[in-house]
């Protein structure tokens, strides 16, 4: 038998995702867990308590690895769609407008037609009546115009859409998309065991051939703390040749 190789693992992976959509690197990870599991089918008989052998069923290894930075290629990747970029139409809303002597407001931005809403009114084309607002449309600013009964000093929260610039990035998720698969590989500095435990002696990388990427991604936090983003993969069967599932080496460092 070879020499073993030991060493303290103590850092999340950095991770290299190679799919047929594109690769995608997370090299700030918060965290990272690999988990190897199996099955196995008992085979029971005769008059005793024990079975008599446990053939294996199935093995799979699953990953999970949080990512401490917002990543839309990542979030193309766990949807199964792609990054597209484009003008898109973004919504805005919770500023409040307060109503000035003309019984307007005035929304500093240029809202994309038909898309101002507000509560109890309903919009108009023609002359405007209780409970509606007229929509003008400037170079610069949209307008809002409403009957009388809205006084001086009204506060209002309206939302509306506004055109984004061309160059806005975009993942835009169809009822048919799903999650692919990809090669997954995983790297990890490898510490010193016995005497200086600070100094990193070796790389560590493990190499998933074919992984499932689940849909279990996660966006959000608390208030002023900072999200974490998950990805989750399980083994499929690459089907190689060589019969080879994964791989796990160290390469020292010289």
């Amino acid at each position: 038998m070879a020499k073993d190789s030991v060493g303290f693992i103590i850092d999340a992976p950095n991770c290299l995702i190679k799919s047929s959509k594109g690769d995608l690197i997370i090299d700030k990870a918060s965290s990272g867990e690999v988990s190897f599991s199996g099955d196995n089918i008992s085979i029971t008989g005769g008059q005793g308590f024990l079975s008599l052998a446990e053939i294996p069923k199935s093995t799979k290894i699953d990953v999970k690895i949080t990512n401490a930075e917002f990543s839309m290629n990542q979030l193309a990747l766990t949807s199964g769609s792609s990054v597209k970029i484009g003008v898109q139409e973004f919504t805005k809303f919770g500023d409040i407008f307060v109503v000035d002597a003309t019984n307007k407001i005035t929304i500093p931005d240029i809202a994309v037609a038909g898309s101002v809403r507000l509560n109890d009114f309903t919009e108009t084309s023609g002359v405007v009546a209780t409970k509606q607002f007229k929509v003008t449309i400037a170079a610069d600013s949209t307008e809002l115009e409403f009957f009388t009964d809205v006084t001086v000093g009204t506060e209002l929260k309206p939302s509306y859409k506004v055109a984004t610039p061309a160059t806005t990035v975009a993942v835009a998720v169809k009822t048919t998309d799903v999650p692919g698969s990809a090669e997954v590989v995983l790297t990890w500095p490898i510490y010193e065991s016995d005497t200086v435990e600070s100094a990193i002696w070796g790389s560590g990388q493990l190499t998933l051939y074919k992984a499932k990427i689940n849909q279990s991604s996660k966006i959000g936090g608390s208030y002023k703390t900072a999200s974490q983003y998950d990805l989750a993969f399980s083994t499929l069967d690459p089907k190689r040749p060589d019969k080879l599932a994964w791989n796990f080496i160290i390469l020292p460092l010289v």
